[in-house]
């Protein structure tokens, strides 16, 4: 079975070549790599050249002028042009265990083309580049169905980042790609439709990790464009799930309100239908009369 690894890049010359490393160290050999350029002005040409010449099963694009600019459109130009029938979705400074590939295939072998794998994951840093993995997440298990995924994700607070998925084609192809228009949330937004079409989740023993650095402690909620455009993200989330009162959906109106209420109560009283779930009743109660 051919996997198709997808990875967007935009000037992470200096990182990337970590994880297509940890790509040409996989245990299993059977895939194609699609890096898509979103637009870079740094080395990234002279470096993908130096890794497409050293194997043919890593392959260099750009990004098509006439698509709109950002990661999503990157991934889906790569999966357009694609084969595999699963699909390994990478950022440009991830890191995959040797055997993450290998064993979840295992895993999907016999199974049906609603089924997704997932696995442990972690983070390191820029210095020490230590990998510490994130023990003891409730969602580190098999579940029946995709939604029972987003149902602990809701009870623990917790999600998983995008690489620590292995997913067929099939679903990929039923969901119809990434939102090209969304800025925020774009993993979170994508696979709450995935797993709303998932019939089987299989966790498997191997990890995935991301890069921590100075661009982490820039956060999502750092002006009020960004704050409006992370509500956007999980009002898609919403009508993507259609379930009322989903408890995914309402954590996330919980924290949303939590990270919210002190530096832009304005944007709290301009989607208050949306995020009332997520208020405590007086906070509700004095917002609805003040909205």
């Amino acid at each position: 079975m051919l996997v198709s690894v997808i990875i967007p890049v935009f000037n992470r010359y200096n990182f990337i070549g970590e994880t297509l490393n940890s790509l040409l160290n996989q245990t299993y050999n059977n895939w194609e790599c699609i890096v898509v350029d979103d637009g870079s002005t740094d080395y990234i040409d002279e470096l993908m050249e130096f890794y497409t010449e050293k194997d043919v099963r890593i392959n260099f694009y750009r990004r098509p002028e006439n698509s709109i600019k950002g990661a999503n459109a990157c991934r889906n130009y790569g999966f357009q042009i694609s084969k595999g029938e699963y699909i390994q979705w990478l950022d440009s400074d991830d890191i995959m265990c040797n055997d993450k590939i290998h064993t979840q295939l295992e895993a999907l072998r016999d199974e049906s083309e609603t089924t997704i794998a997932t696995c442990k994951f972690g983070y390191f840093k820029l210095v020490n580049k230590d990998l510490k993995v994130r023990e003891n997440i409730k969602t580190y298990q098999n579940f029946s169905f995709g939604n029972d995924l987003l149902l602990c994700f809701g009870k623990f607070e917790e999600y998983f980042p995008l690489h620590v998925y292995l997913t067929p084609r099939f679903l990929v192809e039923k969901v119809g790609g990434w939102n090209e228009d969304l800025e925020i949330n774009q993993d979170g937004e994508f696979f709450s439709r995935i797993l709303m079409e998932v019939h089987k989740v299989i966790f498997v023993e191997s990890e995935v990790f991301y890069r921590i650095g100075e661009s982490d402690s820039i956060s999502v909620f750092d002006s009020v464009n960004k704050a409006n455009k992370v509500v956007e993200s999980w009002q898609l989330i919403e009508k993507n799930i259609n379930q009322k009162n989903h408890p995914y959906i309402k954590q996330a109106k919980r924290v949303l309100y939590r990270k919210l209420k002190e530096k832009y109560p304005e944007v709290i009283r301009e989607n208050f239908e949306f995020l009332k779930a997520g208020i405590p009743l007086k906070q509700r109660i004095l917002l609805k009369y003040l909205h």
